[in-house]
C-alpha cells in the first residue's frame, strides 16, 4: 500500500523539542511550588495544610500544556495532501476535506463544492468503477457570528464540558459549588440567548460599518461599540442582572442602618440596598454597587451578611464606595473605550494589508474574516497590556483600602473581612510576584493586611 503522509509540520525541529519545553516547564513549576510551600509553612502550619492541599497536580498540568502548546506552534497540518491507495477492489480511494473551512463563503461557489465537482468530474473519467471516499474534518475554520457554519457557537459550546469540571468537579471538592445541575444549564441558555439578542446586532453593525464607511471605518465602529458599552451599563442593574439572581432589598434592622448611616457620612447617595442570591452557585461572599448618579444601588451577597458582623460589611461596602469616591469607576470606563478605539483603528490598518488573508489562505478579503484574522495577529500585544492594567488595578485596590480605613476609623474591620473572605475562599495567601504581575487585579491578601496595620500602626 502507498499512501501519502496524514499530518505534517511546518516546523519539525519544534516538535522534536516539545518533550524538553514540557518537562523544562515542569520542573520549573515544581520549584515555584515547593518554594511557596516554604514560605507557606514559615507563615504557619494552617497556612501550610491550605498550600500543600492546592494545586499538586498544578506543575504536570503545566508541563503537558507546555508540551501541547509547542506541538500546536510546530504548524501541524492534517490531510492536506491527496492520498491514492492501491488496495484489492478500489481503484481510487479520495480524501476529502469537509472542516468549516471549507464551507466559508468567501468565493462562489465554497471550496467544497469545488472539489466534490472535481471529483465527480474524476470519477467519471475513471475507467474503473470502484471508488472508495474518505471524508475528514479538520481543526481550522472562520470564526464569525453570523456565518453560516455557526462557528461562534461552536466555540462557545466547546468550553461547556470545561466549565462542568470547574464546577461540578473543582468547586465541589472544595466545597464551594452550590450551583444545581438545572441552575448551570439555564444560566448556559440565558447567556447565549444574551449574546445573540444583544451581540448579533452589534456585530452586524461592526460588519455593515467596515463594509461600507472606508478609511474611517474604525472611528464610526469606536462611536458605535462605546454608546453600547455605555447603554448595558444602564440597563444590567434592572434588565440583565435579574435574569441571573434575584435581588430583594435588605430589611430593616441595625445592618441596613449601619450602611445607610455610613453611606450618609460619606455624601454617597444610595437609591436602596440590596441582598442577592449568590449562595445559589457558590459559598463566597462579595459585594458590588451598580448605577450611576442618584440611582447607584449597592448588592450584598447574602453569604457575605451570613459570615461578616456588621463592621465588617460596612468596611467592605466602604472600600466599594472607595472605588466610586475615587473616580475608578469613570477612569475604568475611559480607559476601556480608549483600549476599545486603539484596538479597532490597528485591525482597521490590518484589513488594508492583502498579506493578512494570503497568510490564511484566502484569495478573496471578507470583512468577517479580516476582522477575526486581525484580533489573532494583535492578541500577542495584549499581554504588554493587560499587565499594565493589572498593576493599574491593583494601585486601585490599595486606595479603595486605604479610603475604608480612614473613612471608617481603623483599618481592623476591613482587615478582619478580609483574613475571613481568604480563609472561607482558600485564596493563596504567598502568590509568586510573577503570577501576580502577569494574573493579579488585586494586591495579595498579606500585601493588604500589612497596608492595613502601616496605616493605622
Amino acid at each position: 500500500m502507498i499512501a501519502g503522509p496524514m499530518i505534517t509540520f511546518d516546523a519539525p525541529v519544534v516538535v522534536a523539542l516539545a518533550p524538553l519545553v514540557a518537562a523544562a516547564v515542569w520542573s520549573a513549576a515544581a520549584w515555584a511550588r515547593r518554594s511557596r510551600l516554604r514560605r507557606a509553612a514559615a507563615w504557619s502550619e494552617a497556612t501550610a495544610r491550605i498550600a500543600r492541599a492546592a494545586g499538586p497536580f498544578g506543575a504536570p498540568a503545566l508541563g503537558l500544556a507546555a508540551g501541547l502548546a509547542a506541538v500546536a506552534l510546530s504548524g501541524p497540518r492534517w490531510g492536506e495532501e491527496r492520498i491514492v491507495t492501491e488496495t484489492r477492489g478500489l481503484n481510487l480511494v479520495l480524501a476529502i476535506d469537509i472542516s468549516r473551512s471549507m464551507l466559508a463563503e468567501d468565493v462562489k461557489p465554497s471550496r467544497l463544492r469545488r472539489a466534490l465537482r472535481e471529483a465527480r468530474r474524476l470519477v467519471q473519467d475513471l475507467d474503473g468503477d470502484r471508488l472508495g471516499l474518505s471524508a475528514f474534518a479538520g481543526t481550522s475554520y472562520i470564526l464569525s457570528p453570523l456565518s453560516v457554519d455557526g462557528s461562534a457557537l461552536t466555540l462557545y459550546l466547546a468550553g461547556v464540558p470545561l466549565r462542568w469540571w470547574s464546577t461540578f468537579v473543582i468547586e465541589e471538592r472544595f466545597g464551594f459549588n452550590r450551583t444545581a445541575p438545572k441552575t448551570f444549564w439555564t444560566d448556559l441558555a440565558k447567556g447565549i440567548l444574551l449574546a445573540v439578542v444583544l451581540g448579533g446586532p452589534l456585530v452586524a453593525a461592526v460588519l455593515w460599518l467596515f463594509a461600507i464607511t472606508g478609511s474611517r471605518a474604525w472611528l464610526w465602529c469606536w462611536l458605535a461599540c462605546a454608546a453600547y458599552m455605555l447603554a448595558v451599563e444602564f440597563v444590567a442593574p434592572a434588565w440583565i442582572m435579574p435574569l441571573f439572581n434575584r435581588f430583594k432589598p435588605l430589611g430593616d434592622g441595625p445592618l441596613r442602618q449601619a450602611v445607610l448611616t455610613y453611606a450618609r457620612s460619606v455624601s454617597f447617595a444610595l437609591e436602596d440596598v440590596f441582598v442577592m442570591d449568590g449562595s445559589r452557585r457558590s459559598t463566597k461572599g462579595n459585594a458590588l454597587f451598580t448605577g450611576f448618579g442618584r440611582h447607584k444601588r449597592i448588592a450584598l451577597f447574602d453569604t457575605l451578611v451570613d459570615k461578616l458582623d456588621t463592621d465588617e460589611v460596612v468596611a467592605v461596602l466602604a472600600h466599594e464606595i472607595g472605588h466610586y469616591k475615587r473616580r475608578h469607576v469613570i477612569q475604568g470606563t475611559v480607559v476601556g473605550v480608549l483600549h476599545l478605539g486603539a484596538l479597532l483603528f490597528a485591525i482597521s490598518l490590518l484589513l488594508d494589508r492583502a498579506g493578512l488573508f494570503a497568510a490564511f489562505g484566502m484569495a478573496t478579503r471578507p470583512v468577517y474574516a479580516g476582522l477575526v484574522f486581525s484580533a489573532l495577529v494583535l492578541m500577542p500585544a495584549g499581554l504588554p497590556l493587560a499587565i499594565l492594567l493589572h498593576a493599574v488595578s491593583r494601585r486601585h485596590e490599595r486606595q479603595a483600602d486605604a479610603f475604608a480605613a480612614t473613612t471608617t476609623g481603623s483599618g481592623d474591620r476591613l482587615a478582619r473581612a478580609l483574613k475571613q473572605l481568604s480563609a472561607d475562599a482558600l485564596a493563596n495567601l504567598t502568590p509568586h510576584p510573577l503570577y501576580v504581575l502577569l494574573h493579579y487585579s488585586h494586591p495579595p491578601v498579606r500585601e493588604r493586611l500589612h497596608a492595613l496595620r502601616s496605616a493605622h500602626a
